[in-house]
């Protein structure tokens, strides 16, 4: 049985909602009640369950929870300053999703580039370059490179990235959040082969999106974080 945590960026949320919460019922006690929900529903958006993570590194994990709405050949963002075409796995978060990030692969961290912008809904695909986003290129040991792209959507409106440039990193660490909803994007290189389709659930740690190369054997020890 997995442990429940919150994530330590929804503590102040949460104690907010709590305290709005008491007033309500001081005054209001019909509010009071509305207010108990409103804060059970933030509970559960901060949500930070440990994940069954590979113990085998010849994989790519998938970056957050949600479901895969588009998956194309497209080249990286410019702040990657990589020339040549992805693959490109696009995933969508509704807000009942867990919005804890965590780290794909194994390497260093690059680049890490902020680009401010607009909150448009995450499902849309105009939102990709228009809305508020955090772009992050992780070098791995053998030369290749992979970029995550936390997006904003029309409810979230702030991205977390808890990343440092030369951070060295390992596959399925939290890396981040997302607030209420939002949009997750990873660049492959085309030499991975990859195991997931559009319209499949992901779980952020868990699911392996790619195969590092065609000969490697498939996980069979998983830990707990």
């Amino acid at each position: 049985m997995t442990k429940f945590s919150l994530h330590k960026e929804g503590l102040l949320t949460i104690s907010v909602a709590l305290a709005c919460t008491a007033v309500a019922f001081f005054f209001v006690p019909a509010l009071g009640l509305c207010g108990i929900c409103v804060t059970a529903l933030v509970v559960y958006f901060f949500r930070d369950p440990q994940r069954a993570i590979a113990v085998s590194k010849d994989f790519v994990l998938s970056p957050a929870d949600g479901l895969i709405c588009k998956i194309e050949s497209a080249l990286p963002p410019q702040s990657s300053e990589l020339v040549e075409e992805m693959q490109k796995v696009s995933i969508y978060l509704s807000p009942l999703n867990v919005h804890v990030n965590r780290i794909p692969v194994d390497g260093t961290v690059r680049k890490l580039h902020y680009v401010p912008g607009k909150n448009l809904r995450a499902d849309y695909d105009s939102s990709e370059d228009a809305n508020e986003r955090q772009e992050t290129l992780i070098e791995m040991v053998d030369g290749r490179k992979v970029v995550v792209v936390q997006q904003t959507g029309f409810l979230a409106r702030r991205v977390v990235c808890d990343l440092k440039k030369d951070q060295q990193v390992f596959a399925g660490k939290r890396f981040g959040i997302i607030k209420f909803g939002s949009r997750v994007t990873i660049y492959i290189p085309k030499s991975m082969p990859l195991l997931v389709s559009e319209g499949q659930t992901v779980v952020a740690g868990e699911t392996i999106v790619a195969l590092l190369n065609e000969t490697v054997s498939f996980v069979t020890e998983r830990f707990l974080d």
